[in-house]
C-alpha cells in the first residue's frame, strides 16, 4: 500500500485497533450501528492525533480528509484494500468503492492555534475539532454518527449529539457521542474542564468550565433549564437528551446540536445568560433538529434572533422591541439598494456585511407574518414546520408550508416579497387632507412607494384635536394608494410607521445617526485639526472595523459630497472649533471620559464624525473597543473601558405629516 498525503507520527492499524479495545464495554451502548463510525485518540501533550473512520453504504463520490495536517495510512472498501493511484484528487468515486462500508485510517498531529481561529486547534491545555475536515465524508444529507474519543483521564470531552458514555482506565478517558445530523455539524471539544451535570427532567445539562470559573455554572444551569423549557413549549420537544455550556479559549460563541461553546472571556459578562445563551439554546431546534437548506438560504439565525432575542425584548415592553427593530432598521439603511440581496442569498454568520439581513431582515418578516396571520396561527405554524422537519434538512419553502398549514391562506405572495425580492420598500405619505362630515372628520391620504410595489399593511398614527392618538391601518399594494378613513374629531397629524414594525428604508433624518453609518459611506474626508502628524496612521488602524480596507482621505477641509462623510480628528479644544455651529450645542455626554467618538447629521442631511482626544497616548487603549459600538451614536472612553454611551433621539416629526385647520401645514414626503 503506498502512503499519501501521509504527516507523522504514524500509527499502526494493530497499535489503533488496541486503542479501541482499551473499553471493551462501551460500544454496547449504542442500540443501532452508525452509519459513520469515528474512533479518535489523542495525545494531549504532543498533540498526536490517531482515527478510524469507518463509512457504511456510502452514497456517491467520497471526499477524503483535506487538510495538511493529518495523513492517510489505509483505506478498505469492504475487504479490499484501495491503493492511492486509483484515488481522483482525494476522492473515491462511486464506482470505485460500489457502495461498499469504507474503512479509513488515519494519524497526524493537531495543528496549534492560528491567529485566526480555525475549525481544528490543539494546545496541552485545549483542544477543538468543528466540522468535516478532518474524514471522510459523502453525498449522503443526514446522516448517524458515533464519536468515541480517546484522552488524557486528566481532561473532559464534549461533543455534539448524545452522550452515550465516559469512562476512565488508569491514565485514559474515553467518551462517546451518538449525533444524527450532517457531518459538517459534528464537533467536538477537550480541556481540563471542571463538568457541572444537573437533571432536568429527561435531560442532562452540563457546564464544562474552567476552574477559575465554576461557580458560574449553576447561574448558566438555571438559564440554560429555564430555555430549554420555554421552548418547549413554543416550538415542540426538546430534540436531544442533554444541552452543554463549554469554555472556549477563541473569541467565538457558537451554537451546535445540544451545545454551546463561548469564549471564556465573556462568560462573565451578564448579557451572557440572557439573550445571548437564548438564541444558542434555540439553536438545539432551528439549525440542528432541522437543519438549514443553505443552497435556498439560511432561514434559521432568523427565526431564532426572532423567537430569542426578540421575543426576550418583547417581554422587557414594547419600548424594547420598538428599540430592536429600529437597531435592525438602522443596520439594513446602512446597505445600498445594489447591495442588497435576498433572503435565499444569505448563509451564514461569517458573512459579516449581510448579517444586517440574514438577522435583522429576516427577524423582521417573521415579526410581520405574525402580524399578518395573527399570533396563534403563527405558533401553529411554527409547530407544523417542527413537527415535519424534524431530523430533515428544510428551506424557506418548508416554513412556507409549515405557516400556510397553520394560518389556512395562501402565502406565497408574503414570501415572494420578502424572501425571493432583495431590498425594502420605500414609502411615504405624499398628500393628506381632511374635511368635516356630518358626524366625523374625513380624511384622505395618498401613499407612495417606489417600484417594485410591495404588498403592506401600514400602520398609522393620528394625534388628535382631543389630546388623544388614534391607530389606523392603511392596506397598500400598488405604487399609490388613496386610502380613506373617518375621525372622530379633526386630526392635528399623521405619522407612517411609527414604531417601525414594517421592514423598510427610513425616511430621510427619521432615525438619528450611530458610529457604524460611517461604514456606509462612498468615501470619508478627514480633517487633522491638531496637526497629528504621524499618528494619522494609528488613527486609521484603530477605526479599521469602520473602515473595512479602505482608508480615510486626508483633505483637511469637510466634503459636501453626496454619500460621503466628513470625520474631525484632534485634541477635545480644536475638534470643537472645527465643529459646525448649526449642529447645535455639544451634548453634555461628549464631556466624559479622555477619548470620545461621535457623529451627528446636519440638515442637509450630510454625516459628520469626531474623534476628540485629550491626549494621543491614549489613543490605541481607548480605541481597541470601538467595533463594539458601531450601533451608538457617541460613546466615550477612559482606560480602554466605555464610560458613556448611546443613541441620540430620533426625530419623530421626520415622518409626520401635520394638519392646519383641514388642510396640510409644513411639507409632506414627495
Amino acid at each position: 500500500m503506498k502512503a499519501f498525503g501521509h504527516r507523522e507520527p504514524r500509527t499502526t492499524l494493530l497499535a489503533l485497533l488496541a486503542v479501541m479495545l482499551l473499553f471493551p464495554g462501551m460500544r454496547a451502548a449504542a442500540q443501532t450501528p452508525p452509519e459513520l463510525d469515528l474512533t479518535i485518540d489523542v495525545d494531549n501533550t504532543s498533540g498526536a492525533f490517531s482515527a478510524v473512520a469507518i463509512l457504511n453504504d456510502p452514497v456517491g463520490d467520497v471526499v477524503l480528509p483535506r487538510t495538511d495536517w493529518l495523513g492517510i495510512e489505509a483505506i478498505k472498501a469492504g475487504n479490499q484494500s484501495l491503493s492511492s493511484d486509483i484515488l481522483a484528487e482525494g476522492i473515491i468515486l462511486g464506482d470505485v468503492h460500489d457502495g461498499r462500508d469504507l474503512r479509513v485510517i488515519m494519524s497526524g498531529r493537531l495543528p496549534a492555534p492560528a491567529q485566526e481561529p480555525a475549525g481544528i486547534s490543539w494546545t496541552p491545555e485545549t483542544l477543538y475539532a468543528i466540522g468535516a475536515s478532518w474524514f471522510p465524508t459523502d453525498d449522503l444529507a443526514i446522516r448517524s454518527h458515533y464519536l468515541s474519543v480517546t484522552i488524557a483521564a486528566s481532561h473532559r470531552i464534549a461533543a455534539t449529539g448524545t452522550l452515550v458514555a465516559d469512562a476512565t482506565e488508569g491514565a485514559k478517558r474515553r467518551v462517546q457521542f451518538a449525533f444524527t445530523g450532517r457531518s459538517e455539524d459534528l464537533a467536538f471539544f477537550g480541556g481540563p474542564y471542571v463538568l457541572h451535570n444537573v437533571e432536568h427532567g429527561r435531560l442532562a445539562l452540563r457546564t464544562f468550565f474552567e476552574s477559575a470559573d465554576s461557580e458560574l455554572s449553576e447561574r448558566y444551569l438555571g438559564a440554560v433549564a429555564d430555555y430549554v423549557d420555554r421552548y418547549e413549549r413554543v416550538v415542540g420537544a426538546y430534540p436531544y437528551d442533554g444541552f452543554s455550556v463549554v469554555s472556549a479559549p477563541i473569541p467565538v460563541g457558537l451554537g451546535f446540536a445540544g451545545l454551546t461553546y463561548v469564549s471564556r472571556d465573556i462568560l462573565r459578562h451578564p448579557y451572557m445568560t440572557g439573550r445571548s445563551l437564548a438564541h444558542e439554546v434555540l439553536h438545539s431546534w432551528w439549525g440542528n433538529a432541522v437543519a438549514v437548506d443553505y443552497a435556498s438560504g439560511n432561514w434559521a439565525e432568523g427565526l431564532t434572533t426572532f423567537q430569542a432575542d426578540y421575543a426576550l425584548a418583547e417581554e422587557q415592553g414594547s419600548a424594547a422591541a420598538r428599540d430592536m427593530r429600529i437597531g435592525w432598521i438602522r443596520d439594513l439603511a446602512r446597505r445600498s439598494d445594489d447591495r442588497m440581496q435576498p433572503l435565499t442569498a444569505f448563509q451564514s454568520s461569517s458573512q459579516a456585511a449581510d448579517q444586517s439581513e440574514g438577522y435583522g431582515k429576516a427577524a423582521l418578516v417573521f415579526h410581520m407574518l405574525r402580524d399578518e396571520i395573527g399570533a396563534e396561527a403563527f405558533s401553529d405554524g411554527i409547530r407544523i414546520f417542527y413537527d415535519a422537519n424534524r431530523n430533515k434538512i428544510a428551506g424557506w419553502a418548508d416554513l412556507r408550508a409549515g405557516f400556510e398549514a397553520g394560518a389556512g391562506n395562501d402565502l406565497g405572495w408574503f414570501f415572494d416579497q420578502w424572501v425571493t425580492r432583495a431590498g425594502l420598500p420605500r414609502i411615504r405619505i405624499t398628500e393628506a387632507a381632511q374635511s368635516e362630515a356630518e358626524d366625523s372628520t374625513q380624511v384622505a391620504l395618498t401613499i407612495r412607494q417606489d417600484a417594485p410595489a410591495y404588498r403592506l399593511r401600514v400602520p398609522l398614527i393620528f394625534k388628535m384635536t382631543t389630546g388623544q392618538s388614534l391607530s389606523r391601518e392603511a392596506r397598500i399594494e400598488g405604487e399609490v394608494s388613496n386610502v380613506q378613513f373617518a375621525l372622530p374629531a379633526p386630526a392635528l397629524s399623521v405619522t407612517l410607521d411609527p414604531d417601525f414594525d414594517l421592514a423598510r428604508y427610513p425616511l430621510d433624518r427619521e432615525l438619528a445617526p450611530i458610529i457604524g453609518a460611517l461604514s456606509g459611506a462612498d468615501r470619508i474626508s478627514a480633517v487633522d485639526a491638531s496637526g497629528l502628524g504621524k499618528a494619522r496612521r494609528t488613527i486609521e488602524s484603530m477605526l479599521k472595523p469602520l473602515l473595512g480596507e479602505r482608508g480615510l482621505d486626508w483633505d483637511n477641509a469637510p466634503t459636501s459630497e453626496e454619500g460621503a462623510a466628513t470625520l474631525i480628528v484632534g485634541l477635545a479644544d480644536d475638534v470643537t472649533s472645527w465643529r459646525p455651529t448649526n449642529l447645535g450645542p455639544i451634548p453634555d455626554a461628549l464631556f466624559d471620559g479622555r477619548t470620545r467618538l461621535w457623529v451627528e447629521q446636519d440638515a442637509a442631511g450630510r454625516l459628520w464624525a469626531f474623534l476628540s482626544l485629550e491626549d494621543m497616548a491614549s489613543l490605541a487603549e481607548d480605541l481597541r473597543a470601538v467595533r463594539y459600538y458601531t450601533g451608538q451614536s457617541y460613546v466615550a472612553f477612559e482606560a480602554g473601558r466605555a464610560v458613556a454611551r448611546g443613541v441620540w433621539i430620533d426625530n419623530a416629526n421626520a415622518a409626520a405629516v401635520h394638519f392646519d385647520h383641514g388642510k396640510l401645514k409644513g411639507d409632506v414626503h414627495r
